[in-house]
Protein backbone atom coordinates (compact mmCIF):
# COMPACT_ATOMS: atom_id res chain seq x y z
CA UNK A 1 0.00 0.00 0.00
CA UNK A 2 2.67 2.47 1.06
CA UNK A 3 4.29 2.21 -2.72
CA UNK A 4 0.48 2.85 -4.18
CA UNK A 5 1.41 6.78 -2.24
CA UNK A 6 4.53 7.17 -4.35
CA UNK A 7 3.99 8.90 -7.50
CA UNK A 8 5.72 7.85 -10.82
CA UNK A 9 6.16 3.62 -10.27
CA UNK A 10 5.13 2.01 -12.68
CA UNK A 11 2.29 -1.15 -11.89
CA UNK A 12 4.66 -3.93 -12.99
CA UNK A 13 8.08 -2.32 -11.02
CA UNK A 14 5.28 -2.21 -7.98
CA UNK A 15 4.31 -6.09 -8.59
CA UNK A 16 8.05 -6.78 -8.78
CA UNK A 17 8.65 -4.59 -5.18
CA UNK A 18 6.60 -6.64 -3.74
CA UNK A 19 7.69 -9.81 -4.94
CA UNK A 20 11.07 -8.74 -3.20
CA UNK A 21 9.60 -7.57 -0.09
CA UNK A 22 8.00 -11.30 0.31
CA UNK A 23 11.40 -12.92 -0.37
CA UNK A 24 12.26 -10.62 2.28
CA UNK A 25 9.58 -11.72 4.55
CA UNK A 26 10.77 -15.29 3.87
CA UNK A 27 13.85 -14.87 5.02
CA UNK A 28 12.94 -12.33 8.27
CA UNK A 29 10.88 -15.90 8.97
CA UNK A 30 13.86 -18.05 8.48
CA UNK A 31 16.23 -15.71 10.51
CA UNK A 32 13.25 -15.66 13.89
CA UNK A 33 12.47 -19.51 13.24
CA UNK A 34 16.66 -20.10 13.44
CA UNK A 35 16.54 -17.68 16.47
CA UNK A 36 14.07 -19.78 18.20
CA UNK A 37 15.65 -22.59 17.81
CA UNK A 38 18.58 -21.53 18.81
CA UNK A 39 16.99 -19.92 21.98
CA UNK A 40 15.49 -23.17 22.87
CA UNK A 41 18.67 -25.28 22.97
CA UNK A 42 21.00 -25.66 25.56
CA UNK A 43 22.86 -22.90 23.17
CA UNK A 44 20.95 -20.18 24.57
CA UNK A 45 23.82 -18.30 26.53
CA UNK A 46 23.51 -15.48 24.25
CA UNK A 47 20.12 -14.34 25.36
CA UNK A 48 19.50 -11.75 28.52
CA UNK A 49 16.41 -13.69 29.30
CA UNK A 50 17.06 -16.94 32.20
CA UNK A 51 13.65 -17.16 33.78
CA UNK A 52 12.36 -20.57 32.12
CA UNK A 53 8.17 -19.14 31.70
CA UNK A 54 9.93 -16.07 29.76
CA UNK A 55 12.70 -18.19 27.52
CA UNK A 56 8.57 -20.46 26.86
CA UNK A 57 6.89 -17.17 25.66
CA UNK A 58 9.96 -15.49 23.22
CA UNK A 59 10.23 -19.23 22.22
CA UNK A 60 7.00 -19.19 21.03
CA UNK A 61 6.74 -15.68 19.68
CA UNK A 62 9.50 -16.60 17.70
CA UNK A 63 8.43 -19.47 16.07
CA UNK A 64 4.96 -17.80 15.54
CA UNK A 65 6.44 -14.82 14.31
CA UNK A 66 8.84 -17.09 11.56
CA UNK A 67 6.08 -18.94 10.72
CA UNK A 68 4.03 -15.95 10.09
CA UNK A 69 6.50 -14.22 7.92
CA UNK A 70 7.55 -16.92 6.14
CA UNK A 71 3.61 -17.83 5.18
CA UNK A 72 2.77 -14.25 4.34
CA UNK A 73 5.85 -13.71 2.47
CA UNK A 74 5.54 -17.31 0.66
CA UNK A 75 1.55 -16.44 -0.18
CA UNK A 76 2.17 -12.98 -1.51
CA UNK A 77 5.08 -14.17 -3.44
CA UNK A 78 2.59 -16.62 -5.48
CA UNK A 79 0.00 -14.30 -5.62
CA UNK A 80 2.07 -11.36 -7.29
CA UNK A 81 3.87 -14.18 -9.56
CA UNK A 82 0.73 -15.54 -10.74
CA UNK A 83 -0.06 -11.73 -11.31
CA UNK A 84 2.31 -10.92 -13.51
CA UNK A 85 1.53 -14.38 -15.37
CA UNK A 86 -1.75 -13.76 -15.81
CA UNK A 87 -2.78 -10.74 -18.04
CA UNK A 88 -6.51 -10.29 -17.29
CA UNK A 89 -6.13 -10.31 -13.71
CA UNK A 90 -3.14 -7.67 -13.82
CA UNK A 91 -5.16 -5.45 -15.71
CA UNK A 92 -7.67 -5.43 -13.57
CA UNK A 93 -5.14 -4.81 -10.36
CA UNK A 94 -3.80 -2.20 -12.49
CA UNK A 95 -7.05 -0.40 -13.11
CA UNK A 96 -7.65 -0.32 -8.65
CA UNK A 97 -4.07 0.58 -8.65
CA UNK A 98 -4.40 3.72 -10.89
CA UNK A 99 -7.81 4.57 -9.23
CA UNK A 100 -7.33 8.01 -7.42
CA UNK A 101 -10.33 7.10 -4.93
CA UNK A 102 -7.99 4.30 -4.06
CA UNK A 103 -5.13 6.54 -3.69
CA UNK A 104 -6.62 9.44 -1.77
CA UNK A 105 -7.89 6.77 0.45
CA UNK A 106 -4.90 4.73 1.21
CA UNK A 107 -2.97 8.32 1.62
CA UNK A 108 -5.61 9.50 4.29
CA UNK A 109 -5.28 5.89 5.61
CA UNK A 110 -1.65 6.10 6.47
CA UNK A 111 -2.09 9.49 7.52
CA UNK A 112 -4.64 9.08 9.93
CA UNK A 113 -3.18 6.02 11.54
CA UNK A 114 0.20 7.46 12.00
CA UNK A 115 -1.71 10.54 13.84
CA UNK A 116 -3.65 7.95 15.70
CA UNK A 117 -0.07 5.81 17.03
CA UNK A 118 1.47 8.63 17.77
CA UNK A 119 -1.57 9.83 20.35
CA UNK A 120 -1.77 5.82 21.57
CA UNK A 121 1.88 5.74 22.03
CA UNK A 122 2.12 9.19 24.03
CA UNK A 123 -0.86 8.04 26.63
CA UNK A 124 0.79 4.91 26.82
CA UNK A 125 4.49 6.91 27.49
CA UNK A 126 2.42 8.92 30.57
CA UNK A 127 1.13 5.55 32.09
CA UNK A 128 3.69 3.14 31.74
CA UNK A 129 6.11 6.44 33.27
CA UNK A 130 4.07 5.40 36.40
CA UNK A 131 4.75 1.61 37.04
CA UNK A 132 7.84 0.76 34.99
CA UNK A 133 11.61 2.85 33.54
CA UNK A 134 11.51 0.39 31.00
CA UNK A 135 8.70 0.08 29.48
CA UNK A 136 8.61 4.23 29.69
CA UNK A 137 12.14 4.22 28.23
CA UNK A 138 11.38 2.07 25.54
CA UNK A 139 8.04 3.99 24.53
CA UNK A 140 10.07 7.31 24.63
CA UNK A 141 12.32 5.96 22.23
CA UNK A 142 10.18 4.48 20.00
CA UNK A 143 8.42 8.14 20.27
CA UNK A 144 11.87 9.67 19.23
CA UNK A 145 12.66 7.23 16.09
CA UNK A 146 8.35 7.98 15.07
CA UNK A 147 9.02 11.70 15.55
CA UNK A 148 12.17 11.81 13.69
CA UNK A 149 10.81 10.06 11.22
CA UNK A 150 8.44 12.28 10.62
CA UNK A 151 10.80 14.53 10.06
CA UNK A 152 12.76 12.88 7.98
CA UNK A 153 10.21 12.14 5.44
CA UNK A 154 8.72 15.52 5.53
CA UNK A 155 11.99 17.02 4.60
CA UNK A 156 12.22 14.60 1.83
CA UNK A 157 8.61 15.21 0.48
CA UNK A 158 9.71 19.25 0.56
CA UNK A 159 12.66 18.12 -1.67
CA UNK A 160 10.77 16.11 -3.90
CA UNK A 161 7.60 18.02 -4.30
Amino acid sequence: MLVNTISGIDFKKKVKFRIYGSILFIFLGIISLAIGIINSSDMATIGFITEEHAVEFTNGFYFGLGGGLMGAGLATLVQNIRLLKNKEKFQVEETKYNDERNRFITSKLWSITGMVMLVIIYILLVVSGLFNIIVYLTLLSILGVFGLTLLIVKIILNKIY
